[in-house]
């Protein structure tokens, strides 16, 4: 399966932003997409669908246990030549979440990145955010995220 990303149906699972909580799960396999905002060079960042933070208190719940797989990203600006920008999923609760095997490099001179490979599982309850980490020179421009959440 491949995800494009820039789709017009997008499934909400839920989000956290500062505090406050929606909660919103599928009932089957849904593409979860979402646009955030540029992250500044030489920065580490966390996006969800709702809010980009620099902090891990930023997220979107899962009201019903999940997996999540196939991070998708494509950005507005490449990174610059010996640059990379990281994207990685971290689950647990706002504030607490770890990374997990889900994760992707834009790699110099290029604009996307995907993990068809590795998933992560989500018990209900708890809340996922992509941390961002931007080489040192380059900002990312406009973010696209995709992932799969699958029951």
């Amino acid at each position: 399966m491949r995800l494009v990303l820039g789709i017009s149906a997008v499934a909400l699972i839920g989000s956290v932003v500062a505090g406050e909580a929606q909660q919103i799960a599928p009932a089957s396999s849904s593409i979860v997409g979402f646009t955030t905002a540029s992250s500044s060079a030489g920065s580490t960042n966390y996006s969800a669908p709702g809010g980009i933070g620099s902090a891990l208190t930023i997220g979107a719940l899962a009201s019903r246990a999940t997996n999540i797989s196939n991070l998708q990203v494509r950005v507005g600006i490449a990174p610059a030549s010996a640059q990379s920008d990281v994207y990685t999923l971290y689950v647990g609760t706002p504030g607490s979440m770890t990374a997990t095997s889900v994760t992707c490099t834009i790699a110099a001179a290029t604009n996307t990145c995907s993990d068809t490979v590795d998933s992560a599982p989500i018990a209900a309850g708890q809340a996922w955010a992509v941390q961002v980490v931007t080489g040192a020179t380059n900002a990312t421009g406009q973010q696209n995220i995709g992932i799969l959440m699958s029951p």
